[in-house]
């Protein structure tokens, strides 16, 4: 194998930031011999819009993937943007990368396109198309264009199945003479989160972390679709205490999926030439600030704040990065890792040069956040559309994370969120109405960044906002 380096990309599906913790694998594996960014957040938080700015480097504004799924969302709003036809797996294949796709993909795949249908830039093909991939069994995969049926049986689960294709991907790849690309894209722990049977009975006693903003007592000072929730009662703190516990137990076989991966990758003798990437699209409330149900698409640090963990060579082990970095950076540092030069079009940059200088100067100042809520394609709406709007109740919204604040501009009542995420990290007290002196500065560096493409973005996220 020639001496560019394989990359291993792992990304899970609505993991919460905290949930890491209980995973000893990734721990002892990836954290412990690698680099942690401590500032990596989604700007977009939800599955489809973060899946596309991860494949091409671009903020949803950019993209065209507004949401997850109605008008401009899902793998439709992907298929009229045309976004396939340059992403990392393009970019990276055309400079004689051995490339593989296992897992979720865009939300509503192949929706327009044949059930066989492959995007451009993958050599290797495995994902659902039909079934309840999110349930982990009973589901059909696209595999390398063959239709394959996966049924209830102990061997079906879905997370299972993909590690062991990855496995299979990683050994024939290592013994080419080719570089690889892997992009495994993990269901948990998504939810319903349905835990393999080995796991189904581990954390009989877990509960949502009891923080300060579980439950909030005084909403007050939020905005008005934050301020007329009620306190969750004692049957929802329940229901989500379960979905945790459930969350926990779907992420062990992630967990010894990862220490497989690691461990095909030393015995085919390409660990020390790999990157490892772990990561998530969004993160996940339960109960937070009083939010109900169970979902992310907030600016709320429980939703956009992320893991990212870097493996790899010359990475430095057991490192913390507090550099300003997001979803749309991931596909110009796998390209600049690859010794591949981004398209032009990228709005993101490559933080690449951080894995060998953890203390480098970082010049973003600001990261735009971004929420544009669903908008059923049906009239009158079905069932499905009345789940997809309580599974995103926040109306639209921008606005910019720094290093310090988080600040959130509701254009349709002009209301304001202001959060200082060092003095208050549980983002309990809103300074909106307190701190104008905080607030014109920062509505206007979020206002320079709407809209902005490439290059521009760049320059508007480096200048100062105070």
């Amino acid at each position: 194998m020639e001496d560019r380096p394989n990359i291993l990309f792992i990304l899970t599906d609505d993991l919460a930031y905290a949930d890491i913790a209980m995973m000893p694998n990734l721990q002892r594996l990836l954290v412990a011999k690698g680099t942690s960014f401590d500032h990596y957040y989604a700007s977009y938080a939800a599955c489809c819009p973060s899946r596309a700015s991860l494949l091409r480097g671009q903020y949803a504004h950019n993209t065209g993937v507004k949401n997850n799924s109605g008008v401009n969302g899902g793998y439709a709003a992907a298929l009229a943007n045309k976004i396939e036809n340059s992403t990392v797996a393009t970019w990276l294949h055309d400079a004689g990368y051995r490339t593989g796709y296992i897992g979720k993909y865009l939300n509503g795949y192949p929706e327009g396109q044949s059930p066989t249908y492959i995007p451009p830039g993958w050599d290797q093909w495995y994902s659902a198309v039909a079934g309840t991939p999110y349930n982990e069994y009973n589901y059909t995969l696209n595999e390398n264009g063959q239709l394959v049926e996966y049924g209830s049986g102990l061997s079906d689960y879905g997370t299972d199945v993909y590690i062991g294709k990855a496995e299979s991907f990683i050994a024939t790849a290592a013994s080419s003479t080719q570089p690889f690309f892997l992009h495994l894209n993990l269901y948990p722990p998504h939810q319903p989160a349905i835990p393999s049977e080995q796991d189904k009975n581990l954390f009989p006693n877990a509960q949502v972390p009891r923080t300060p903003s579980f439950n909030e007592p005084d909403i007050s000072d939020k905005p008005a679709w934050v301020r007329n929730l009620p306190l969750l009662n004692a049957t929802k703190i329940a229901s989500g205490d379960k979905l945790y516990a459930d969350r926990l137990r779907t992420l062990q076989a992630v967990d010894r999926g990862i220490e497989r991966l690691i461990t095909t990758l030393e015995v085919r003798n390409v660990l020390a030439n790999t990157y490892i990437v772990f990561s998530s699209d969004n993160g996940f409330h339960i109960g937070q600030h009083r939010l109900w149900p169970p979902t992310k698409v907030t600016a709320y640090e429980v939703d956009i704040h992320l893991p990212l963990i870097i493996r790899g060579p010359n990475v430095k082990p057991s490192a913390k990065v507090s550099a300003l970095v997001g979803d749309i950076d991931i596909a110009p540092t796998l390209a600049t890792i690859a010794g591949v030069t981004p398209p032009s079009f990228v709005d993101g940059r490559s933080f690449a040069s951080l894995l060998g200088n953890t203390k480098l100067v970082w010049p973003r100042r600001s990261y735009l956040l971004h929420h544009w809520r669903v908008q059923p394609l049906n009239n009158p709406l079905t069932w499905i559309d009345h789940i997809m709007l309580a599974l995103d109740p926040a109306p639209d919204f921008h606005g910019i994370r720094t290093d310090r604040y988080t600040y959130v501009y509701y254009p349709a009542t002009a209301e304001r969120e202001l959060y200082d995420n060092v003095a208050d990290p549980e983002q309990l007290t809103n300074l909106a109405a307190t701190r104008p002196d905080l607030v014109a500065p920062l509505h206007w560096a979020f206002a320079k960044l709407l809209g902005c493409k490439a290059e521009k973005c760049r320059t508007v996220e480096n200048q100062p906002i105070f």
